[in-house]
């Protein structure tokens, strides 16, 4: 690998959907172990590093990093990309994969396929997958282009969402194309509705005891034998970023 990059992963208990759904729990582990376990199966990634906030109600999620061995940085709740500028900093990160830590079908194939793409372009400026499902993207950026945008973001949509003003201001962009168009798919954990989607999924895929060999083919497959799954949470919308 030319770059090494570290997962930064914004988490904290307060959602507004579905309070504490980093921490609930599905089959025998958290959704965020869940997430931590799966993203340890990549290859093209070299550290872990979950931000959450200040906020009493998260020493939870301290708590839980710690058990699971992966630093925890805590910032602000409200200024995400400043929590994620700050993180990387204190800890000397040059290359950062973003994700959500509501997100525990995250696929580690997918992880290495776009970390392998970016770390093989020198002079990318920002890598994001493309045909995913809602609740599997990754996007990947180096940490000068992270500066840039805590130091000169200025609407509410650009400090909240960490990316937006990366996107907008990124020309160098390379993009990991899914041979298959899954954007349909919701796999996000976002709500009850979500929560019990996914719940459904892991009790017919995962075999326990932090075995995680099911992927994004082997989930549509799933879906594609017992379709009335979808009906758990297709009514969900998801929420625009501004």
């Amino acid at each position: 690998m030319v770059r090494k990059i570290t997962m930064i992963g914004q988490a904290r208990m307060g959602a507004s959907r579905l309070p504490g759904k980093v921490l609930q729990t599905i089959q025998d582990k958290t959704a965020l172990g869940h997430i931590i376990t799966r993203v340890r199966g990549a290859k093209n990634i070299d550290d872990i590093i979950i931000a959450t906030t200040t906020g009493a109600q998260d020493d939870a999620i301290v708590a839980e990093c710690e058990r699971y061995s992966v630093t925890c940085f805590r910032g602000s709740e409200a200024d995400v990309l400043g929590r994620f500028f700050l993180a990387a900093q204190q800890y000397g990160v040059q290359h950062i994969m973003r994700v959500c830590c509501d997100n525990p079908l995250i696929d580690c194939h997918i992880i290495d396929a776009s970390a392998a793409l970016y770390a093989n372009e020198t002079e990318c400026e920002y890598v994001r997958v493309d045909g995913m499902p809602t609740g599997l993207g990754v996007e990947i950026f180096p940490f000068a282009k992270l500066a840039n945008a805590h130091a000169h973001a200025k609407e509410a949509y650009q400090r909240e969402h960490v990316t937006p003003y990366i996107i907008e201001n990124s020309t160098k962009v390379k993009v990991y194309q899914l041979e298959t168009d899954y954007t349909g798919y919701r796999f996000t954990m976002d709500t009850e509705e979500d929560f019990q989607f996914i719940t459904e999924i892991y009790k017919r895929l995962y075999k326990g005891e932090g075995v995680h060999d099911f992927f994004l083919e082997d989930i549509v497959q799933c879906i594609e034998r017992e379709p009335e799954l979808l009906k758990i949470n297709q009514h969900i919308k998801h929420k625009k970023i501004k």
